[in-house]
């Protein structure tokens, strides 16, 4: 007998084998999970009116960590397997490592990321990622980012897809299903906001710099990181690149 949401997550694993396939490795192996993580919270959350964010929070399987909190991957209740919330990020398991002593190239670990994404995509939130990069995104509700998440999975993720394409995948299925693109949009910055950047590189729009009494020339790096006394470079000032 187990908690809802790690059944619903087993369940969602046949769903899995028998549409995207994806392989049980390295970051195919982590996007398996996490679609698996995806619907066992949101099938608790349909079903009870859950306000919280754990996989297994009243049931737990002997032998593993199977309790996560999507909303904070890092913090894993019982110590067991924290997971990144940014990929490659902190806690990032080497996904080159595929015995079994090193989970699969971290398959439960790495997992954090899309599970990240999908709390931001729901719920929203503002925070600043492990590459430095600052973000805010407005949540969509669950009912909307529970469907681009299983469409992306039973439409467009494959054997081996790795994260940069259900980046793609996941903002195709939400125009797909919304076609006004504000649901797209707030897709793309989820990604960004767990370090999964359109072509692999990171955002330089700096949308949360702000001008204070202090003074207006506030000089930021491409990384979002405050620069006092700048040198020739190039530089975001009052929300624009520039070259100095």
């Amino acid at each position: 007998m187990v908690e809802l949401s790690v059944l619903s997550h087993e369940f969602t694993h046949i769903v899995t084998n028998h549409t995207a396939k994806l392989v049980y490795e390295g970051e195919s192996g982590a996007l398996n999970e996490s679609f698996s993580d995806l619907m066992g919270v949101s099938c608790k959350k349909w079903v009870e009116g859950s306000r919280n964010w754990f996989i297994g929070d009243k049931g737990l399987i002997v032998g593993r960590s199977n309790q996560r909190d999507l909303s904070n991957p890092k913090n894993n209740e019982d110590g067991d397997l924290p997971a990144p919330d940014t990929y490659k990020g902190e806690n990032w398991t080497d996904t080159s490592d595929t015995s079994d002593d090193n989970d699969n190239g971290g398959v439960h670990t790495n997992s954090g990321v899309q599970n990240t994404w999908f709390y931001l995509l729901t719920d929203g939130g503002k925070g600043t990622n492990d590459n430095g990069y600052t973000y805010q995104v407005v949540g969509i509700g669950i009912e909307k980012s529970r469907q681009i998440a299983y469409r992306t999975l039973v439409q467009y993720a494959t054997q081996k897809s790795q994260y940069a394409d259900i980046r793609l995948a996941s903002i195709q299925a939400a125009k797909d299903l919304y076609p006004t693109g504000t649901e797209a949009d707030a897709v793309a910055k989820a990604w960004d906001a767990v370090g999964v950047y359109e072509n692999g590189v990171m955002p330089t729009a700096i949308n949360y710099v702000s001008r204070d009494t202090e003074s207006d020339d506030r000089y930021y790096d491409l990384q979002g990181r405050r620069i006092s006394h700048p040198d020739k470079g190039i530089y975001i000032l009052n929300n624009k690149k520039i070259i100095k």
